[in-house]
């Protein structure tokens, strides 16, 4: 009786500890692919909201043999020859014609200088033509290179939003199959857990039947019983004794006078 109960404890802490470890699976897939789905919404959001926007402002690299493609420094040049005589559309064509052809231009107009320290001698000398005419293409030029790469990082960070969507999306099939073989153990292992206790009972009722046809006597065990059953006290307990290991039951010895 008592081992009955420790077995039933064992078997019911087992199932509670696997159905809490099915419902903390099932909640983090759900978190999960909520958090991949979301991180793929807005990547497209995103990258569709930046390429619309600069696809609107009809903005063309120039072709590769163009003057102002070769007149740039090498480094620029290379860089702006990989998207020669497309439509700025993505962030990275964002960046490098921010970077590699607005800055180079820039660079030009001043001797270097930025936009605020043209604005500040400009400022000082009110009837300086010259300076008032720079002051107007740097601060345009340098909005539009600020917007670029405004454009351009957000656009990165819609691409690893895109990376992170994928890694998440990747966890959660993963345990998604941790959660199909549990159930998988779990219903193995359940009708394991009943096949050895039916298996038990077999034996058992075996077992007892055998002890009773043996002390009814060889007149009424009939000739097969009698060539199957031990003859003896000591072989009679050793077949129960081979009986009990299958069970796990245990027997006396009972000799009959």
């Amino acid at each position: 009786m008592e081992s009955k109960q420790i077995f039933k404890e064992v078997s019911d802490m087992t199932t509670a500890m696997r159905w809490r470890v099915v419902v903390l699976q099932v909640g983090l897939i759900g978190i999960l692919a909520f958090c991949a789905g979301f991180l793929f919404w807005g990547n497209s959001f995103i990258h569709n909201q930046i390429s619309t926007e600069l696809t609107s402002q009809q903005i063309y690299f120039p072709p590769s043999d163009s003057k102002a493609i070769t007149s740039l420094p090498g480094a620029d040049a290379a860089a702006m020859t990989v998207y020669a005589g497309q439509q700025l559309t993505t962030g990275e064509q964002a960046q490098v014609y921010a970077n590699h052809f607005i800055g180079v231009h820039l660079q030009e107009i001043a001797g270097g200088q930025t936009y605020s320290q043209v604005s500040t001698k400009a400022q000082a000398n009110p009837t300086d033509t010259k300076l008032a005419g720079q002051v107007q293409t740097l601060f345009r030029g340098e909005t539009l290179r600020g917007l670029l790469l405004n454009a351009y990082g957000w656009w990165t960070i819609g691409t690893y939003a895109l990376y992170a969507a994928i890694g998440l999306a990747v966890a959660a099939f993963a345990v998604l199959v941790a959660l199909a073989f549990e159930v998988f153990l779990w219903l193995t292992c359940d009708r394991a857990d009943h096949e050895p206790l039916q298996l038990r009972g077999s034996f058992l009722f075996a077992c007892g039947h055998a002890r009773h046809l043996r002390d009814q006597g060889p007149d009424e065990q009939g000739p097969l019983v009698n060539s199957c059953l031990p003859t003896d006290a000591v072989a009679w307990q050793s077949w129960i004794n081979l009986l009990a290991t299958f069970t796990g039951a245990s027997f006396s010895s009972r000799t009959r006078t």
